[in-house]
């Protein structure tokens, strides 16, 4: 298969921004499933080239709160008050 066209390419990409100062951005890059993310960290300006190339959707804070609530029970489990 050529690299330019990857079983990825049709798969919606997800991008959440945990940091950003002046020179770099520290974010947390998905595919497929925004649960199952890399860590990442690029200058600015290849943060956005990242993004406009792979054409990502930034999570809104509800999504990055219900994926944080889901590795927390996956963690801890359920915790039932006494």
């Amino acid at each position: 298969m050529p690299i330019d066209q990857l079983p990825t390419d049709n798969m919606t990409k997800y991008v959440h921004v945990t940091h950003r100062s002046s020179r770099f951005v520290e974010f947390n890059f998905a595919i497929g499933d925004p649960s199952l993310y890399a860590e990442l960290i690029l200058p600015s300006v290849a943060f956005a080239e990242f993004c406009q190339k792979n054409n990502v959707q930034m999570l809104s804070e509800r999504e990055v709160v219900e994926i944080k609530a889901a590795e927390n029970r996956w963690r801890f489990g359920d915790l039932v008050p006494d």
